[in-house]
């Protein structure tokens, strides 16, 4: 069971890291973020959130990454507001309803739009078609922690052969609810990345939309993206 103050710091690390892609110090909270605590303080509470698993050290003096618990525990614990902002939904809105009507154009621009806001790996699919829409490719592997590693092999091989996943990705959000699966369970198997989807009804039929990032993508953002596009195509037609 996690203290309040390790909870606070655990919050903190995985924030600052989700936007600096980079090992944080107990320095890097110190100075922006207000923890009132000192930084040997930070350093004692780095160890004992090393001893429970939530966060690692890459290497000998190196600042501390965030473990799958981690961002489980902020996933489930810290995300309970996550309204899209008003001005970000209307935008989305505006960018999908500019487009035709038809069933497949209205996918491909889903998928452009997830992909635009989010900065991931955006796929759109119908449970009675194996083709399966996706956008922004290159905005995934330009992720620092991507350049210069197999990561991009090996997730470009898994997406080659995405139709051989189609099952799995239909069991893995076939809620309306958001799914969410963080590194090793993602249902590709590419324990790097993290998953979120959701199912949605579209034109009498049923689909998901799906968008894949680094683990320490923005959770907060891209799970009310994923929230509301899947309420507007659920409920296109009355936008019709």
């Amino acid at each position: 069971m996690l203290t309040e103050r390790q909870k606070a710091i655990l919050k903190a690390v995985i924030e600052n890291y989700i936007k600096s892609a980079k090992p944080v110090s107990s320095w890097d909270l110190t100075e922006k973020r207000d923890l009132r605590v000192s930084s040997a303080t930070i350093r004692n509470e780095f160890a004992a959130l090393e001893e429970t698993g939530h966060l690692f050290q890459p290497h000998t003096s190196a600042g501390r990454l965030p473990t799958e618990k981690a961002y489980r525990f902020y996933v489930e614990g810290c995300l309970k507001e996550r309204e899209l902002a008003r001005s970000e939904r209307e935008k989305v809105a505006q960018e999908l309803f500019s487009e035709s009507e038809k069933r497949d154009a209205i996918l491909k621009k889903t998928a452009k739009i997830l992909s635009h806001h989010s900065h991931g790996l955006a796929l759109v699919g119908f449970f009675d078609s194996e083709e399966i829409y996706r956008s922004g490719l290159s905005r995934l592997f330009s992720e620092p922690e991507f350049i210069g590693t197999n990561l991009v092999f090996e997730a470009a091989e898994a997406l080659d052969e995405l139709d051989s996943y189609f099952d799995k990705l239909l069991d893995a959000f076939a809620e309306s609810a958001p799914e969410i699966y963080i590194g090793s369970e993602n249902p590709l198997g590419l324990e790097e990345f993290s998953f979120i989807g959701r199912h949605y009804r579209l034109a009498d039929c049923d689909g998901f939309l799906a968008l894949m990032g680094p683990t320490r993508m923005n959770y907060r953002k891209n799970i009310s993206l994923i929230e509301y596009l899947g309420e507007i195509l659920d409920n296109i037609e009355k936008h019709a």
